[in-house]
């Protein structure tokens, strides 16, 4: 300002001259100042007004009216930038010149981390320079990963991409390449399982509800109680298939003891899956 502001030889505060202050008596851009209310752009940066619409690249701005950490316009096609952050969405800035361009115009960075809008390091994202994430990766569609399947396993989890043919349980398989919605193949006998859907046509999910039902059926059958004649959870584990696992329904062919005779009952078990 004039006269408000002290004034020394070379490192003044404000202006000399009337013309130079802004409205209201305040410092214009390019003007020495102390705090962001001596200067009419409310911008003190480094001990100088500046401003973000002066049309002059000033303060940290990387480009002109642009770019840095104070003004909230990114730059455009063409003009300076400091890093990617100074670039408008959809651009990135070249290492070649410090500009922005537009990301498919720039090579696929391979540089070990995450940037360039990829998903995972140096994978995925729009450009189509860059390679795609292998299982594992982050990704946020399939187009991210080089197998095509992007999924998320559970609620908690981030989306990674996944394959239905790579030799491991990933992704929301209920067994290694098999189960789940996304693959085709369903799980052979003894596989792990959520539901039916997950097994093999003719192959069922025994779950706790299956193997309890079984169980009780069974000892109706046999006649026999619980404790030291049958122990529903010992004894069941050795005759039944283990809950969350699919196998086809099946008949025991068991020998009971009668107090008056022997006799040998045929014990099936198909009517549990009758729904499936």
């Amino acid at each position: 300002g004039t006269g408000s502001l002290a004034q020394s030889s070379g490192s003044e505060l404000g202006v000399r001259h009337p013309s130079q202050a802004g409205r209201g008596g305040l410092c214009i851009d390019g003007s020495h100042c102390q705090r962001n209310d001596q200067c009419e752009s409310g911008v003190c940066l480094a001990g100088f007004c500046v401003a973000c619409d002066n049309g002059i690249r000033d303060g940290d701005e990387s480009g002109i009216d642009c770019g840095g950490p104070v003004c909230a316009a990114r730059c455009g096609v063409g003009q300076n930038c400091d890093g990617d952050s100074d670039c408008m969405s959809n651009m990135l800035c070249s290492l070649d010149d410090q500009t922005c361009l537009p990301i498919e115009d720039l090579p696929c960075r391979v540089d070990g981390i995450v940037n360039a809008n990829e998903t995972d390091v140096d994978c995925g994202g729009t450009h189509t320079g860059c390679s795609r994430c292998e299982d594992g990766g982050l990704c946020q569609g399939s187009a991210d990963c080089a197998s095509g399947l992007c999924v998320v396993a559970h609620a908690d989890a981030d989306a990674r991409c996944a394959s239905c043919h790579n030799g491991e349980r990933d992704g929301r398989e209920t067994d290694v390449d098999c189960g789940g919605p996304d693959c085709a193949s369903r799980c052979g006998i003894d596989g792990q399982c959520m539901t039916s859907e997950d097994c093999t046509v003719g192959l069922f999910c025994w779950t706790d509800v299956h193997v309890a039902s079984a169980t009780r059926h069974y000892m109706s059958a046999m006649n026999l109680t619980d404790g030291d004649e049958f122990d529903p959870v010992t004894d069941a584990g050795a005759i039944f298939p283990a809950p969350g696992t699919c196998h086809a329904p099946f008949g025991i062919r068991a020998r009971a003891v009668s107090p008056m005779f022997f006799m040998t009952s045929e014990i099936e078990f198909g009517d549990l899956f009758e729904t499936n």
